[in-house]
């Protein structure tokens, strides 16, 4: 069973600061109302009212509030024996957003419930009847973000895009240029992107570049600077600091080639 003194309720106003905080449990946070941003590790997310953000034990949060005013539920989650109808939500191990959890009526509800007891604890029963809405509550959120993953992983909507920057490195392209393909502003185009694909899009972008430029180094008829502009590097100075993060230099890396031979 959840252990319920380990839930609690929020209210905060705009600008005001949640957190920081570190547990070691899994907590859920559920954005009953408003909107804020929410910072786990190195990501930061935009989360507004019916969203979960779930953040694995030993990751530490904070954020604030950008709305005139937001209420926040926060669930610490122990994971045992019980916790077996929400694996997907116990097995990552990276902070993530689940959206549209509690706009439906009926889970709106079973927050409101939990909040009034929660808030009276009037009810001598109210420790099992909140442990039962929070654990139907969590299975909800377990689903959620099971149909998520299905989603994205059916459908990532910049799969073209990239095809088409892999195809076309020696353009040099740029984040900016791949959010005006999107028609998104680029920050917005980051944030998707990231959402999607779990990386950064400029890091997708050096993969390209260096990916094309190893192979064209398999060609001795390319010089370095010949390459360096092929790979879609602005001169051969970038180009060679960009390589080196592979531990080589691009001669180096020709000249063991040609030792394989």
């Amino acid at each position: 069973m959840l252990d319920i003194p380990n839930i609690g309720f929020g209210s905060y106003q705009e600008g005001e600061r949640i957190g920081p905080t570190l547990w070691n449990r899994h907590d859920m946070i559920f954005v009953i109302h408003g909107t804020g941003s929410l910072k786990s590790g190195a990501r930061t997310f935009d989360v507004k009212e019916g969203n979960v953000m779930v953040i694995p034990p030993m990751q530490a949060f904070e954020g604030y509030v950008k709305s005139k005013n937001a209420t926040i539920c926060v669930m610490h989650v122990k994971r045992d024996k019980s916790s077996h109808g929400i694996s997907g939500l116990m097995s990552k191990q990276r902070a993530f957003i689940v959206p549209n959890v509690i706009l439906d009526p009926f889970y709106r509800q079973c927050i409101k419930k939990m909040q009034e007891l929660y808030e009276t604890k009037n009810d001598p029963q109210w420790e099992a009847v909140a442990n039962h809405l929070g654990m139907v509550l969590l299975m909800h959120v377990d689903k959620m973000s099971k149909k998520r993953e299905l989603s994205r992983d059916a459908l990532k909507p910049f799969d073209e895009i990239l095809v088409w920057a892999k195809n076309n490195v020696a353009l040099g392209i740029q984040t900016r240029t791949l959010a005006e393909k999107a028609n998104l502003s680029e920050s917005r185009f980051r944030t998707r992107f990231r959402n999607f694909y779990e990386t950064s899009p400029s890091k997708v972008l050096k993969d390209f570049r260096l990916q094309e430029a190893k192979r064209l180094l398999q060609n001795p008829q390319y010089s370095i600077k010949e390459i360096s502009h092929l790979a879609g590097y602005s001169d051969v100075v970038s180009f060679y600091h960009a390589f080196q993060s592979l531990g080589v230099t691009p001669a180096k890396y020709r000249s063991s080639l040609r030792k394989d031979i």
